[in-house]
C-alpha cells in the first residue's frame, strides 16, 4: 500500500504528516499548502517573530487598546474562556516568568514582583469590539501549545477542503490528530510505551477525528545523557512544576486538548477531579513516571 508522508520545522517542534493511499505529486501539493497555512499561523501567533502579531500586542498593548485579526480574536476568546474554566491553572500570561527562569533568576523578590506584574488578570480583552489591552506595562501574552492546537485545527480543515478524510499529523509527539482511520483498523492507536527506559504499554487511545495533547517534562540533551526539566509554571503556587508525570487527553477539539493536558498537569486531586466533571467529553491517561 503506497503511504505519503512529510515533516517539516515549525513551532519550535517537528510537524509530520502521514496519509495512507495518497500518490507523491498530490502529497507534495497538499504539503506546500499546509505549510503554509503552519507558517501564517505562526507568524501570527509566535511571540519569538519580531513581526508577528502577537509580538506587535506585547509591544504596545500597554500604550494603548489595540484591535485584532480574526485568527487572533478567535484564540483570545479561547484563552478567556479556558482559563475561567480552569480556574486559572491554564494562563496564557505568564511569559515574564518563563523569561525569568530561563535566565536563571530564582531570588524570591524577583519572581514575586514579575508574578505581581502579569496573569490573564493584566489583559482586558474585549471580545465585543475585538481589541485588547495590558493593565501593566510587563504583561505578556505567550500562547505555547494553544498555538500548535490551532494549527492542527486549520491543517485538518484544509485536507478535508481537499478530500482527504484519513490522515495522522502529530507536532512533536506532543499534539496530535487522527483523521479518520487507519489503513488496518477503525483508528489511530496512540499510547505512552517507553518511559525513563522503561518500556510498557498503556491503555490506547484510539483516534477517529479526535486529537490528543500531551504535557510532562521537557527532555534536555546533557553532557552525557538525557535529563528532565519542568517547563509549565504554576500560577497559583508561583513556580516552575518538576512532577515527574505525563498527561494525556484525548478531545473532538485540539485547542481544548492543549488546555486540558496542560491543566491536569498542574492539578491537584480535586482540581483534576473538577475538570474530568466539567470536561465530560475528554478522555484522560496519566502516567506517573
Amino acid at each position: 500500500m503506497q503511504v505519503y508522508s512529510h515533516s517539516f520545522f515549525a513551532m519550535n517542534t517537528r510537524f509530520v504528516l502521514v496519509i495512507p493511499e495518497l500518490e507523491k505529486s498530490k502529497g507534495d501539493e497538499l504539503s506546500h499548502g499546509i505549510e503554509s497555512v503552519v507558517n501564517e499561523l505562526e507568524n501570527c501567533f509566535s511571540r519569538f517573530i519580531v513581526e508577528s502579531e502577537l509580538s506587535r500586542i506585547n509591544t504596545v498593548a500597554f500604550n494603548y487598546k489595540i484591535g485584532v485579526s480574526e485568527r487572533m480574536t478567535s484564540i483570545l476568546n479561547a484563552c478567556s474562556y479556558y482559563h475561567e474554566l480552569t480556574n486559572g491553572l491554564f494562563d496564557p500570561a505568564l511569559s515574564p516568568l518563563y523569561d525569568f527562569t530561563n535566565k536563571g533568576v530564582s531570588l524570591h523578590k524577583d519572581i514575586e514582583k514579575s508574578r505581581a506584574n502579569c496573569g490573564w488578570s493584566q489583559v482586558r480583552w474585549n471580545p465585543i469590539e475585538k481589541t485588547i489591552q495590558f493593565a501593566n506595562k510587563n504583561a505578556k501574552l505567550d500562547f505555547g501549545g494553544l498555538g500548535k492546537g490551532m494549527a492542527l485545527k486549520e491543517v485538518v480543515n484544509h485536507l478535508k477542503l481537499n478530500q482527504v478524510d484519513n490522515a495522522f499529523l502529530s507536532f512533536g509527539e506532543s499534539s496530535i490528530a487522527g483523521m479518520g482511520k487507519h489503513p488496518f483498523g477503525k483508528g489511530w492507536p496512540i499510547g505512552f510505551q517507553e518511559v525513563d527506559g522503561a518500556s510498557f504499554c498503556t491503555p490506547e487511545f484510539m483516534l477517529t477525528d479526535e486529537f490528543i495533547s500531551v504535557s510532562g517534562l521537557h527532555s534536555v540533551n546533557g553532557f552525557d545523557k538525557y535529563t528532565k526539566e519542568g517547563h509549565i509554571y504554576h500560577p497559583g503556587k508561583n513556580k516552575m512544576i518538576e512532577t515527574n508525570k505525563k498527561v494525556m487527553v484525548k478531545c473532538q477539539c485540539p485547542v481544548e486538548a492543549e488546555v486540558l493536558s496542560t491543566a491536569g498537569y498542574l492539578a491537584s486531586e480535586l482540581e483534576l477531579a473538577q475538570l474530568k466533571e466539567r470536561f465530560l467529553k475528554a478522555e484522560w491517561c496519566i502516567v506517573n513516571e
